[in-house]
């Protein structure tokens, strides 16, 4: 192997790190944001219904949509804003 072919390597292996970094990080906000939606649920289930916390809840929800759609395109490097 090539000191060139090891750079490449090399490289390739630290945008994979950074990569798997940002996944860990999507999937730690996707964890917070859905124990949120639960315990909203949980909240009207019971019977207290918040309009304020619905919403909320929903605008999140979407914001994180919208982000993981963008970061799944074709070509798409950039990091979620969850």
């Amino acid at each position: 192997m090539s000191k060139s072919d090891t750079i490449q390597l090399t490289v390739m292996l630290h945008e994979l790190s950074d990569q798997l970094a940002a996944c860990q990080r999507r999937c730690a906000e996707l964890e917070t944001l859905l124990n949120a939606a639960s315990h909203a649920l949980r909240s009207y289930q019971y019977g207290n219904g918040s309009g304020e916390l619905a919403e909320s809840i929903a605008d999140k929800i979407d914001a994180a949509l919208t982000a993981l759609r963008a970061s799944a395109a074709p070509g798409a490097k950039g990091e979620s804003n969850v």
